[in-house]
């Protein structure tokens, strides 16, 4: 059965500032993914495969060195999800993808199982650079997170 549990960050000054240059390095490499597939498209019409897609992040981590102080694998996950939104387009009808927002309340970014570290009672660690978050949900939530997190899929770091 799968589970999705809210919980809430309580991070410190340092992991809010490193929070947020996840979040926005995660939507550049989305944008930027999505720009690829669309001009490789409208102007060579060709179509990008998603390991193409995800190459391209090495080529914008030489052209942008902030992108070095990310995690890889949550880029990659970046990627997948616009070729998973542009998938969806193909086959499901649904909307073309939108490009992301600076000034959107609606920032999130995914990080992998190989991306998790672990919790310990109330804390977290997610990445070697946001370790030992404090958070808090229900007291049942927070035991079922302690036994069960071998099973944990994937995190998603909403703003």
């Amino acid at each position: 059965m799968l589970k999705a549990i809210k919980v809430r960050l309580y991070p410190t000054v340092e992991q809010v500032v490193f929070i947020t240059k996840q979040l926005g390095c995660c939507r550049f490499v989305y944008n930027n993914c999505l720009a690829y597939r669309k001009n490789s498209y409208e102007q060579e019409h060709k179509s990008v495969s998603s390991v193409e897609s995800i190459k391209h992040i090495v080529v914008l981590k030489q052209e942008n060195e902030f992108l070095k102080e990310v995690h890889s694998k949550v880029l990659q996950q970046s990627v997948r999800d616009m070729n998973q939104a542009y998938d969806n387009f193909f086959r499901l009808h649904k909307g073309y993808p939108k490009f992301r927002s600076k000034h959107d309340n609606k920032q999130s970014c995914r990080f992998p199982k190989d991306a998790f570290i672990g919790i310990r009672g109330n804390r977290i660690d997610l990445i070697k650079s946001l370790k030992d978050i404090h958070f808090k949900c229900s007291r049942s939530d927070e035991r079922y997170l302690n036994r069960n997190q071998d099973k944990i899929s994937s995190l998603t770091l909403s703003k």
